[in-house]
């Protein structure tokens, strides 16, 4: 059943790619063969191509429907919005195709292969070991695959079945679920009856240890810890022995008291979880009354009132809200860099990356992501992390604006319906259908863009560059020649170092 599910991805895959990719470059070729004389065509929302410096294509036809883009180091993406997309790295053999998204998504390269169709997922790798791994996962109905063990696994839910390898257990066994379920990893089996009403365990660890009669009675043992509950949540209890971090015990009478005693701490609830009170060696805490009034010092400090105000710091990070859960603040250190953000849900999204000083190892590098969909979930660019500076920037003003930067590469939008950051899948299948306005811009050049191509301004850093207002006039240069047309060639002039051309009723020229 997995291969032939298989099958019929590879199916929908061709059939899709083939079709879609063929109708989009068969209609920019009957364009660029009728345009053939000029280096950069611009017919607006109609059709469009240009090449960089760098020697990277991109061709577009029907506003933002279709789309075709090639790099000089092997990349490719193609879409027909919002039906495909896809992008494909030559150089590592990676590539992603996007069905109708969010609905299927494929992804491929040499060392697997997986996918997912609405709530089905399948999957083809090698494991650690060499040994051919599988899965196709159908949530929540079915479950079936290959494990690192070579051992193969079947689960119709719920009706039963086995599954391995999934929630950190070897296996899971189900009959008639919740009736029973049985569950290995490699200390223990574990069984359920009605569950989490009645479980026990087999183990030959002695340490290894859990029955349950859900809500009645249960205790569970495990290295260092043993826990048990009465009539849960009423009463339950914790003791600590070597070799936990701390020996200690602590109990839990629901919703009166409780108190957890530790060598290094001390603490004390009271209608928990509305009131608590700890100290200890690592500090002390308070809840007057849990979740309005919060305080802690400490390595980790927090003062909350909430929903009002709050901030929590630890270390060189901290974070803090404001009106919670609509304004948050957060800086994050990792070292060589910080992370700055700030939220005002859902309209203001702002991050900012810091980088810091250079490191004393100048191997290190720093990736960071390109803002063209070719590069979008299979590629990367290093930079040096030479000095302090703000090496990336984000800010969306949503719905109605975006800008972003990487290194040297910026972009602006008008408009940006996505609520979230730059999402790879959106910026390939839907970004473009909404957006009004767009420049880029990097050390090699930009484009300046109005209603998907009705006003389009180029610029390249060898001196190359072109400006269209469709279909009224357009003007282009390079370093070796310059014209205008108007009216899409109904009257255009080109001159070409001494020589001059001139066109008159789109077919006369002299």
């Amino acid at each position: 059943m997995q291969n032939q599910f298989l099958n019929y991805k590879n199916y929908l895959t061709t059939f899709v790619k083939n079709g879609c990719i063929t109708l989009a470059l068969s209609l920019l070729l009957c364009f660029c063969i009728s345009c053939a004389s000029i280096p950069n065509i611009d017919a607006g929302f109609v059709a469009s191509s240009d090449k960089n410096s760098d020697g990277s294509i991109r061709q577009r036809a029907v506003g933002p429907l279709i789309e075709h883009q090639e790099t000089s180091d092997g990349k490719t993406f193609d879409a027909v919005r919002p039906f495909y997309s896809s992008v494909h790295d030559t150089q590592t053999d990676r590539a992603v195709f996007d069905v109708l998204w969010p609905l299927c998504t494929i992804k491929t390269s040499k060392e697997e292969n997986s996918g997912r169709i609405l709530t089905g997922i399948w999957r083809n790798w090698i494991s650690t070991n060499d040994t051919k791994q599988s899965l196709l996962w159908i949530f929540p109905f079915l479950f079936t695959g290959k494990d690192a063990d070579g051992r193969n696994y079947f689960a119709l839910f719920p009706l039963g079945g086995t599954i391995n390898k999934i929630l950190g257990k070897e296996t899971i066994q189900f009959v008639l679920f919740p009736l029973y379920m049985k569950t290995k990893d490699k200390e223990c089996t574990e069984h359920n009856i009605l569950w989490p009403v009645v479980a026990w365990t087999e183990s030959n660890d002695t340490n290894r240890y859990t029955f349950r009669i859900f809500p009645f009675y249960g205790e569970s043992r495990r290295i260092g810890q043993k826990n048990s509950f009465v009539m849960w949540p009423l009463w339950t209890s914790v003791q600590y022995q070597k070799p936990a971090p701390h020996e200690g015990s602590g109990f839990l009478l629901f919703p009166f008291f409780g108190r957890v005693h530790l060598e290094n701490q001390e603490m004390w609830w009271i209608l928990p979880p509305f009131f608590k009170i700890a100290h200890g060696k690592m500090g002390s805490e308070v809840n007057a009354p849990w979740p309005f009034i919060q305080w802690r010092d400490g390595k980790a400090s927090r003062l909350y009132v909430w929903p009002l105000w709050g901030k929590h710091t630890e270390g060189n990070s901290w974070s803090a809200f404001v009106l919670w859960p609509v304004g948050w603040l957060n800086k994050s250190d990792y070292g060589r860099s910080e992370i700055h953000r700030y939220y005002f849900l859902p309209f203001i999204y702002y991050e900012a990356t810091i980088k810091k000083k250079e490191s004393s190892n100048p191997g290190l590098k720093k990736t960071s992501s390109n803002v063209t969909p070719v590069d979008s979930d299979v590629h990367s660019q290093t930079a040096s992390d030479d000095a302090t500076s703000v090496s990336s920037r984000y800010f969306k003003l949503w719905p109605l604006f975006s800008y972003r930067r990487e290194e040297d590469i910026s972009q602006t939008r008008i408009l940006a319906f996505w609520p979230l950051k730059h999402t790879p899948a959106v910026e390939r299948n839907l970004s473009p259908l909404w957006t009004l306005f767009s420049t880029e811009q990097s050390e090699k050049g930009g484009e300046t863009e109005f209603l998907w191509g009705l006003f389009r301004h180029r610029w390249q850093v060898d001196g190359t560059r072109s400006t269209c207002l469709f279909p009224l006039f357009n003007i282009y240069s390079d370093k070796n020649a310059n014209g205008w047309d108007i009216l899409g060639g109904f009257l255009g002039y080109r001159r070409e170092g001494l020589q001059k051309k001139y066109k008159l009723l789109y077919f006369i020229q002299w």
